[in-house]
């Protein structure tokens, strides 16, 4: 039997105190920003989808992971419902990515 190994992220998860450090400390940083842009006839997309769909985690696991941890900011304050609504105009934030959410039109 072959031994897989799990691809690992440079930062670990920290605990619930140093969050909002680490979030402020993100904003300082310079960020990558991502442009997504929603389906057609989509109002919406759940925000672990967002992480996923912008590949700034590794699996849907981890985007629940994170989103729980109180890791992903929306619109500057920390969101924790991993099925949160996204719709245009608004701006995610995780790490060193900000992602600004834009409708179809």
């Amino acid at each position: 039997m072959q031994n897989y190994e799990f691809p690992t992220r440079k930062t670990s998860f920290c605990p619930v105190f140093a969050i909002f450090a680490e979030n402020t400390t993100a904003m300082a940083r310079k960020l990558n920003r991502i442009e997504f842009t929603l389906r057609e006839g989509e109002d919406f997309i759940p925000l672990i989808s967002l992480l996923k769909a912008c590949d700034v985690v590794y699996s849907g696991a981890e985007a629940q992971e994170v989103v729980t941890a109180g890791m992903v900011l929306r619109n500057g304050e920390v969101e924790t419902r991993k099925r949160a609504k996204i719709t245009a105009g608004e701006i995610i934030v995780f790490e060193n990515y900000e992602i600004l959410v834009e409708g179809w039109d």
